[in-house]
């Protein structure tokens, strides 16, 4: 179990808020977690899947960025492909 107050115990506290459909209140505990540890990957990768629920892609490019460099297990969904000069994000149709 995760220590209160950690990166990972405020990803998992918006991790499940997420899953309830409470986005904005996700993307705001996502982004206390990287407050606390900017490289915790998972509070990353759970900020750009949060960012993307509620349209805000070009945001979440980004964090789906940093989440695959902090963690390169972490991969974008599909419908994102990484632009190789760039190291960025973009939406494919």
């Amino acid at each position: 179990m995760a220590r209160p107050g950690s990166a990972p115990a405020m990803a998992s506290l918006g991790y499940t808020l997420m899953l309830k459909g409470e986005d904005k209140a996700a993307i705001d505990l996502f982004h206390q977690a990287i407050e606390v540890d900017p490289k915790y990957a998972p509070a990353h990768y759970n900020l750009a899947f949060a960012l993307s629920n509620i349209k805000e892609t070009n945001v979440a490019a980004r964090e789906y960025a940093k989440a695959h460099e902090l963690d390169p297990s972490l991969t974008a969904p599909k419908e994102l492909k990484v632009k190789p000069k760039s190291r960025s994000l973009s939406i494919t149709p």
